[in-house]
Order: C-alpha cells, then sequence, then structure tokens
C-alpha cells in the first residue's frame, strides 16, 4: 500500500490584497525608501497587472510549520516553514500570527523585488538586496492557536 494522502483544508492568513499597509508601503517607495520601484511601485494597479507575469514572477513554497518565534525585541512574529525536500524558510508570521502553529501546514506565495537604493545604503548589510515580500499566506485549517503575544 502507498502513503496516505489527504486533502489539506485551507485557512488564508494574510492577503497583500487586504493588507491596510500596502497604502503606506507605496508611500515609502515613491519617497524612495523601503522596496523598490522595479518593475511598479508596490500595491499599485500597474504591480497588481504585472503580478504572476516574467517580470513579476510568484514563487512559492508549501511545507510544514517547524518554529513559531519572536524576534527583534519579542515584538515581530515569525515561522520557519520546511518543505517536503527539506528546505527551510524563515517569513514574518503577517495577518493574524496565531494560525501559525507548529506542526500544522502552510503554503506561502511571494514576490521578490530590490530594496529601494536608501535602503541598501542604511541597511543593506542586514536586510541584503532584495526582500521576498509575501503576497499570500495559507495554513492548514485548525483550532490550535500559537500565543498571541511575544516576550516584553
Amino acid at each position: 500500500m502507498g502513503p496516505t494522502v489527504f486533502a489539506v483544508r485551507w485557512r488564508v492568513a494574510y492577503d497583500l490584497k487586504s493588507d491596510e499597509d500596502v497604502d503606506g508601503m507605496a508611500a515609502a517607495t515613491r519617497s524612495g525608501h523601503g522596496i523598490g520601484r522595479d518593475p511598479a511601485v508596490v500595491g499599485t494597479p500597474e504591480w497588481w497587472s504585472l503580478l504572476g507575469t516574467e517580470r513579476l514572477p510568484v514563487h512559492s513554497q508549501e511545507g510544514v510549520i517547524e518554529r513559531v518565534f519572536w524576534t527583534g525585541h519579542g515584538d515581530f512574529p515569525e515561522f520557519t516553514l520546511v518543505s517536503p525536500d527539506g528546505s527551510r524558510g524563515t517569513w514574518p508570521r503577517f495577518g493574524d500570527h496565531t494560525l501559525y502553529v507548529e506542526g500544522l501546514h502552510a503554503r506561502i506565495q511571494w514576490v521578490e523585488q530590490r530594496w529601494a537604493e536608501a535602503e541598501r545604503r542604511a541597511f543593506g548589510d542586514v536586510i541584503g538586496e532584495v526582500t521576498h515580500l509575501p503576497v499570500c499566506v495559507e495554513v492548514e485549517d485548525s483550532d490550535r492557536r500559537s500565543a498571541a503575544a511575544g516576550r516584553t
């Protein structure tokens, strides 16, 4: 007999389309900070029209949440996602961060964009040249929740 296959019921934890901060991201870009303007300012109609094209391809990773944790001063929620091939990625827990629970399946879609020149000059040694901007994150539907707050 082969392995048991089951369908995961997905729940959207984060969707950039409904992120209230997308206008702030666009404003930062327009001022020369944040995410760079190439191929377009994040969240604008032009940017959305390019999403999923050769100029702004969408990447994805699916796997199991290995770890949920708080970074910074215990005030920024993140998670580690392990793919079936063993590769790991660390991502922000955008949206309802309590939906991200160790052991649950998750899938994330993102785009890769360069940081604005001002950001690379000021913080390049920390943030690198590019950012992986989450567009949509789905987690396995569950009643389980992670901690609502980090260390203070």
